[in-house]
């Protein structure tokens, strides 16, 4: 933030219009604090304010299980339970190929990756309007809530992750197989979580100063990305598409952050030059006007302070 000095008159002393002492007058000095409308400073404030991600991370994972007679029993059995049906239903049921892996193996790596943008991003949507009463008795960086919200994603996709080595083990002992693939192609993994998380952060930018003021922000994005999940190739492959539709799953934001993170993981093939290129500019479009949103709306809230 930037601070400006503004020095009030002093009131005059006796008769021959003498001004206050030095002590009084630095007595009705105002400080005046402005948040800066301008990127760079803004994510300067959330860096040196990053100790307070952990704080609001902790929140919101405490929040999520609040009132529950199971409590944080819930941290493995909700993705259990979701794992289990949607393996049965697509790799069962409907017979999805993987190719040479199981649809297990398949389905457990893209679906801890899409946990990730998904319970982040729900999260960061509702980061503000959660911490509503704490942000409006301290000036705190509000961005520090939204970054936070990638604390539960994280978590999520480490359960799914945990997971998914208790699979490649069975298989291992079951086959002789090892269907993780370690190597320098691995890196891509990396790569790919690191896109989600910024993918987090900038959805949040644009959607928490909206939901803060109504909820029907909420209610809208579980419809878009119940939508979005079933364009993303995390219950199939890409090529498991019909031709005619495959620029659909290809030019997808998130198909390439999550094929990255299946090539490092399962050696699958890695995402199209083209879905690469969409990736980085849809993200380039949506983290620039998240942040010119989000400075516009902390410096109103600010001045409310």
């Amino acid at each position: 933030m930037l601070k400006r000095w503004r020095a009030e008159p002093a009131p005059a002393y006796g008769g021959g219009g003498s001004t206050a002492p030095a002590a009084d007058r630095h007595r009705h000095r105002t400080r005046v604090i402005e948040p800066s409308r301008r990127h760079t400073p803004r994510l300067r404030e959330i860096w040196i304010h990053r100790r307070l991600i952990g704080y609001f991370g902790f929140i919101f994972v405490e929040r999520r299980y609040r009132r529950t007679w199971l409590g944080w029993l819930w941290i493995p059995l909700r993705p259990a339970v979701d794992i289990g049906g949607r393996v049965l239903f697509f790799g069962g049921f409907l017979s999805v190929s993987p190719g040479d892996r199981p649809y297990f193996m398949f389905f457990i790596v893209g679906s801890a990756a899409w946990q990730l943008v998904f319970v982040g991003s729900l999260w960061a949507t509702r980061s503000v309007d959660i911490n509503r009463m704490l942000f409006s008795r301290i000036n705190l960086p509000r961005g520090t809530a939204v970054a936070a919200a990638i604390v539960p994603g994280l978590l999520d996709f480490l359960i799914y992750a945990s997971i998914g080595l208790a699979g490649v083990a069975y298989y291992y002992v079951k086959t002789g197989r090892f269907y993780l693939t370690l190597g320098p192609t691995t890196v891509f993994a990396g790569l790919g979580l690191g896109l989600l998380c910024v993918w987090v952060f900038s959805i949040g930018l644009w959607l928490s100063p909206l939901a803060a003021r109504a909820r029907d922000v909420r209610f809208l994005l579980g419809y878009v990305f119940s939508f979005w999940y079933l364009v993303t190739p995390v219950i199939y492959p890409t090529s498991f598409l019909p031709m005619k539709y495959r620029p659909i799953a290809e030019y997808n934001p998130l198909t390439a952050p999550v094929e990255f993170v299946k090539y490092g993981l399962l050696g699958t093939s890695p995402p199209t030059h083209g879905s690469i290129i969409s990736s980085l500019v849809a993200l380039a479009l949506v983290l620039v006007g998240g942040l010119y949103i989000f400075n516009r709306s902390e410096h109103a809230a600010s001045a409310r302070v």
